[in-house]
């Protein structure tokens, strides 16, 4: 018998945690979302992409 695992996905506009970081999800696309940190320094991107298990809810 097969279980199904149903993914919770964040709202667009939310917060999430990435590595210890918060950023907020501006886009989500088949189980994987696009989120902008909250703080970023001149060196780094500000966009980040995360697949479902790689991030958590706020």
């Amino acid at each position: 018998m097969e279980v199904e695992n149903d993914i919770i996905l964040p709202e667009i506009g939310s917060d999430v945690e990435i590595d210890n970081r918060k950023a907020k999800v501006i886009s989500i696309l088949n189980n994987t979302i696009v989120a902008e940190w909250h703080e970023v320094s001149e060196d780094e991107e500000k966009r980040v992409v995360a697949k479902h298990d790689e991030y958590t809810m706020l």
